[in-house]
């Protein structure tokens, strides 16, 4: 690897730290000392439900004999229990390797877990050490942290040297903080994504209420995301697959049923278009109101395409408006008729500027103030997130009153569901009965019931006489 590209890593791994954490040996005195009263370091992994602004504190659990347990790589064979007195989450200490951090974290949680500590499996700083989600492993909603090696084996070192004394071992308590940055007067926090991926929207859709509570103490802004094709030229203009501007632009798409890169760039450049206007009218509603129809009526649906756009725009009288700004935003639109395909866009241009220079490298991201944020892509966690990043901050962060209204309003719909669930039972059970009552009826007042006594009665007698 070339000093350059060494440096490059290195500025991105610094970019990377946006939650400057650690951890506290709370007891017992013995491990205490063995760390010289100094705060354990460590990296939060980019999943999972981290407690911005907040920290965890709790009993420490580690398995000195069973190996599977160690690593967490299969179902774990014992269960961390809460102490109903003590107001304290399981910790559980597990190792890194044999399988992926959300094997690891989603077993912990399967064992009642409230956060997982990974200790790392090679000796040096993990600082610089993300934990990454397997998009193809199990989700798991807790949040986990890695440790060093050094630190790891000090415990784990503890743990063995004590194993037999249970006051020693049940009295381990960490606590462990997630602190943010915290910023005076506002935050600004930018989204970095192609209009592909499924993921987004629903967050889009979810921050837009908290976007209205935040108003001027959190300054969204949105980027578009795209590579440069290996064969890119720029002496050269040519179209090429999943790419626009001669291959400056790339993307590949994520949805399966796109199979055209330069569908999504466009729509990119169109969603970045809708966004400069909104912006500029002061009205985020006007963005947002397009986001929400794009992904009901083409996205959803499968009907990503120019067409689908195109009747988007003109629901929301902005076609002529964005379409202005589609063109003008690439060089010689005048030229060619395949001049969005071959031409540089001034758009696409400043974002994929920014985001090499801020070495963002995952589709999609969000920056606070310029860092990563890691954890999952819930909007009310990004609410949380922003929160905790300022001095002063809005009632609403306090009291989460967006959250209470929404859990009533949900709360509301299904006391709905389950009165209209009950009335159609007792409507089907009351019409049910009338059906068969009046068979019932019928068929007795259709019977000669003494004649049919009679009968029985004379067969009897006379088969008794024979």
């Amino acid at each position: 690897m070339n000093k350059k590209n060494i440096i490059y890593i290195s500025l991105l791994l610094f970019f990377l730290q946006t939650i400057t954490s650690h951890i506290l040996i709370r007891s017992p005195p013995e491990l205490i000392s063995e760390f010289n009263n100094s705060p354990i370091k460590m990296s939060v992994s980019n999943f999972g439900h981290i407690p911005y602004g907040h920290s965890i504190i709790g009993r420490v659990l580690y398995d000195p004999n069973v190996t599977e347990n160690q690593l967490a790589c299969t179902p774990l064979n014992r269960e961390a229990r809460e102490n109903p007195n003590v107001d304290e989450s399981p910790i559980i200490l597990i190792k890194r390797g044999n399988c992926s951090f959300s094997e690891k974290i989603y077993n912990v949680e399967m064992a009642n877990g409230q956060i997982a500590i990974i200790m790392n499996n090679a000796p040096g700083p993990i600082d610089r050490l993300i934990m990454v989600q397997d998009e193809r492993g199990k989700i798991s909603h807790i949040p986990a942290v890695l440790i060093s090696k050094d630190d790891g084996d000090k415990i784990i070192q503890f743990y063995e040297k004590n194993k037999d004394n249970k006051d020693i071992i049940k009295s381990i308590r960490f606590e462990i903080f997630f602190e943010v940055e915290q910023y005076d007067g506002s935050v600004n926090y930018d989204l970095w994504y192609s209009p592909d991926i499924d993921i987004v929207y629903s967050m889009m859709i979810g921050l837009e209420k908290f976007q209205k509570i935040m108003k001027d103490k959190a300054i969204f802004n949105l980027h578009a995301f795209s590579y440069v094709d290996f064969n890119y030229d720029s002496y050269t203009n040519k179209e090429y697959d999943n790419c626009l501007g001669s291959g400056r632009y790339c993307v590949f798409p994520v949805k399966k049923s796109i199979n055209d890169g330069r569908l999504v760039l466009k729509e990119s450049i169109i969603q970045k278009c809708v966004w400069n206007y909104s912006s500029n009218k002061n009205k985020a509603e006007i963005f947002f109101k397009y986001i929400n129809k794009f992904y009901d009526k083409c996205y959803y649906l499968d009907k990503f395409n120019e067409d689908c756009t195109k009747n988007v725009l003109n629901d929301l009288d902005l076609y002529d408006e964005i379409n202005n700004c589609y063109k003008n935003s690439f060089e010689n639109n005048d030229k060619k008729k395949n001049y969005d395909l071959i031409y540089v866009n001034k758009l696409l241009d400043e974002d994929y500027k920014e985001r090499r220079r801020l070495m963002i490298q995952r589709n999609p991201s969000m920056t606070i103030n310029g860092r990563l944020y890691l954890g999952e892509w819930d909007s009310q966690l990004i609410f949380e997130f922003l929160c905790a990043s300022l001095i002063k901050k809005p009632k609403e962060c306090y009291n989460n009153e967006v959250e209470v209204i929404t859990n009533k309003s949900n709360k509301f719909k299904f006391i709905v569901i389950i009165f209209i669930v009950i009335c159609i039972n007792v409507l089907v059970f009351l019409f049910c009965k009338n059906i068969i009552k009046k068979k019932i009826q019928d068929r007795i007042n259709s019977t000669d019931i003494n004649s049919r006594i009679d009968s029985v009665v004379s067969s009897y007698l006379a088969m008794r006489d024979s």
